[in-house]
């Protein structure tokens, strides 16, 4: 490799390091086809969200009309497992939970919930509770909106084992994320009548900016390699 072909990629290398690195993991996306009872891993609904959730082909219409279970008000919810673990810090800046939705003529409930399980071991897994108010919707001009939720532990409602696992666990929203749930407020008996399109967790890290001597090395190569080509 020529001198100059390895200062610059070098060069780019390190200014890479100067930059914003998006991810994150897509749960649900009606938009495009996502059929949520079928696709592997199979999507759920239970409680007053049995036979009262609808996939219309690019959404999920949830309308809890009645009280099928005729206990805890018109409670239920809807879910899906990862088929890996999705791993991220939930402190992080950037790191939310997304939902793209609108509220139908039906709905008479004020909020809703997002449930994310957190596995710790085969054996081991907490569920965390935050809460939705679509008072912080933001319209996306087409009927629908889109809402951030932050998923920091300290902004947790409520937390419990996961179905199906023991109670032992570390304490710490430090997600493994194994499976998310959408809920209807435990014992209220205000119907949710919601349209939803989409669902992901989001991550962005902001990666330290090199310190000045990196710079000042960037500057000198960088002048380095005008001055040999002239």
């Amino acid at each position: 490799m020529k001198k100059s072909k390895f200062w610059l990629t070098w060069l780019f290398a390190v200014a890479a390091m100067s930059s914003v690195s998006f991810g994150g993991v897509v749960l649900y996306d009606g938009v495009n086809g996502d059929d949520f009872f079928n696709t592997a891993p199979a999507g759920f609904a239970f409680d007053d969200f049995s036979g009262q959730t609808t996939d219309t082909g690019n959404s999920l219409v949830v309308d809890t009309a009645d009280d099928v279970t005729g206990n805890n008000g018109l409670f239920g919810g809807l879910g899906r497992d990862l088929a890996t673990p999705f791993d991220f810090d939930p402190e992080a800046a950037g790191s939310f939970f997304r939902i793209e939705y609108r509220i139908l003529d039906n709905n008479v409930a004020n909020n809703f919930r997002v449930v994310l399980s957190d596995i710790d071991s085969p054996t081991t897994a907490q569920d965390y509770q935050y809460f939705i108010d679509p008072n912080f919707a933001t319209p996306l001009g087409d009927g629908f909106s889109e809402q951030f939720v932050s998923v920091a532990q300290a902004n947790s409602i409520f937390d419990a084992p996961s179905f199906g696992f023991e109670a032992t666990t570390d304490g710490v929203a430090n997600f493994g994320l194994r499976q998310w749930q959408i809920q209807s407020e435990f014992g209220s008996t205000d119907r949710l009548n919601i349209e939803i399109r989409l669902a992901e967790i989001v991550t962005a890290e902001v990666v330290p900016e090199p310190g000045s001597a990196t710079l000042a090395l960037l500057g000198l190569v960088g002048l380095g390699l005008r001055r040999k080509r002239a």
